[in-house]
C-alpha cells in the first residue's frame, strides 16, 4: 500500500488510514490485534483489500465475515 502523493488513489490511502486511526482511538484494541484483524478480512474478503474502502456497507460486510471466523466482541 505505497502512497502516491498527488494521486486520487493517494488521498483514497490517506483517508482509509484515517479511518484505522478513528477505529483504534474509539475501541480499546491494540495495534497487533487490529493487524491480525485486517489480514484475516484480506484472506475471507479478497475484494476488500483491493478497494481500501471507506464505505460502512464494506466495512460491515468485511466485520461480519471475520467475525463468523473468529470471536469478536
Amino acid at each position: 500500500w505505497a502512497l502516491n502523493m498527488g494521486s486520487t488513489a493517494s488521498s483514497k490511502k490517506e483517508v482509509y488510514f484515517a479511518v484505522i486511526k478513528t477505529i483504534m482511538k474509539q475501541r480499546p484494541i491494540k495495534k497487533a490485534q487490529l493487524i491480525q484483524f485486517l489480514e484475516l478480512v484480506c484472506e475471507i474478503c479478497p475484494w476488500f483489500s483491493e478497494d481500501q474502502s471507506t464505505d460502512l456497507y464494506v466495512w460491515e460486510n468485511a466485520w461480519g465475515r471475520a467475525s463468523k471466523r473468529v470471536h469478536i466482541r
